[in-house]
């Protein structure tokens, strides 16, 4: 054990050396009991002189007080201070050697290698309040303060929005291309035809990590298109969500410019509309798809589609309410051992309350 680790000892032995303030508070003794013996001769002097033992008394208890306060005026203008070192173990091992008590230069700490020593009262021998603190650092472990040597922070990236236009490619390289470049959470990508979805699809650390994110993570009141965490390549029900801020009536408006990630998903309400689109395009990073649409509906029940990864029996009655469900009669033959896609959007049609959806669900054939 190093022979300073037990703070205990460390103060006792501190306490044998003799500091700066025990010399200057031995000449403050030396000088209290000159005085004292001054001022005891000077009024036994007087009692002879004039018999008034009183009075001297009296003066004798005034002096003590002036010198007992002068004395606590002058203490704190001495310059020093007691301090028993508080050693603090790091992990366990012994404390850090600390400059002896004695030594020439107060407000010395030594840092051995890797040790941290905080620069505190409790981490130094005793202190000069006239001079300044001084650490030693190892030789080899000396940094020169050169703007050299001075951590730059990192730059903050300003990343401008991406026109998913201008990627180039199926749809499976450009959600590679952005997985590999830009998130990699980016997991596959959507796009319908006679609509303005055609987007990256985003897996998070959670369910709600993309439900208010952007692309690059950073927030999005329109969110992102997502899916949850144990979605894979593989799962026979691809469930992706996205908002619908701005077409959720009852009569929602078909190719409306201003309508963002699911908010013209709706447009399949209308059966011209979905005459005309029977089928919608789904990527992974890895495989093309064409999805073809067997049902389109809305839906107060929330939890009967979510089943991402199931049993063929489970699966087998998705598909069913599916069909029920469905404003539009689709001439698709799908069953439990095929795989589905099933986008799932908000909507306002049965009245003003959050429990409604309208939902989309395609059948998923691979391409290329």
């Amino acid at each position: 054990m190093s022979k300073l680790a037990n703070p205990f000892q460390a103060g006792a032995h501190a306490k044998k050396k003799e500091c700066p303030f025990c010399r200057a508070g031995n000449r403050v003794k030396q000088a209290f009991a000159f005085f004292a013996d001054l001022i005891k001769n000077y009024l036994s002097a007087a009692e002879r002189a004039f018999g008034i033992k009183d009075l001297s008394s009296a003066v004798l208890a005034v002096l003590c007080g002036i010198v007992i306060l002068a004395a606590l005026i002058a203490e704190p203008h001495l310059g020093y201070e007691l301090t028993e070192p508080v050693l603090s173990p790091v992990e366990g091992e012994a404390s850090p050697e600390l400059a002896p008590a004695d030594s020439a230069e107060p407000n010395r700490v030594t840092v051995p290698e890797g040790k941290r020593v905080p620069l505190t009262a409790q981490s130094l021998v005793y202190i000069d309040k006239t001079k300044p603190v001084r650490v030693e650092v190892p030789a080899d472990k000396q940094v020169p303060l050169t703007s050299a040597a001075i951590a730059e922070p990192e730059p903050v990236a300003i990343r401008a929005s991406i026109d998913f236009g201008t990627i180039k490619g199926t749809n499976s390289e450009r959600a590679s291309y952005l997985k590999n470049n830009v998130n990699s959470d980016v997991i596959g990508w959507l796009q319908i035809p006679n609509t303005n979805i055609d987007y990256p699809v985003m897996q998070g650390y959670s369910l709600y990590t993309y439900m208010s994110a952007d692309i690059y993570g950073n927030y999005d009141y329109d969110g992102s298109l997502w899916v949850d965490t144990d979605v894979n390549d593989w799962s026979n029900n691809t469930v992706i969500f996205g908002h619908n801020w701005t077409n959720y009536s009852s009569n929602p408006a078909i190719g409306r410019p201003g309508d963002v990630m699911f908010a013209q998903l709706t447009a399949f309400q209308h059966d011209s509309f979905a005459r005309q689109n029977p089928y919608f395009y789904y990527s992974t990073t890895s495989q093309n798809y064409v999805a073809q649409i067997f049902a389109a509906g809305y839906t107060t029940d929330l939890n009967f589609y979510l089943w991402t990864n199931t049993s063929a029996s489970t699966l087998s009655n998705i598909i069913s309410r599916g069909r029920s469900l469905s404003l539009h009669d689709y001439d698709v033959s799908v069953s439990s051992s095929d795989r589905i896609v099933t986008l799932s959007t908000c909507t306002r049609y049965f009245g003003n309350f959050a429990d409604q959806r309208f939902i989309v669900m395609a059948k998923l054939v691979p391409i290329n």
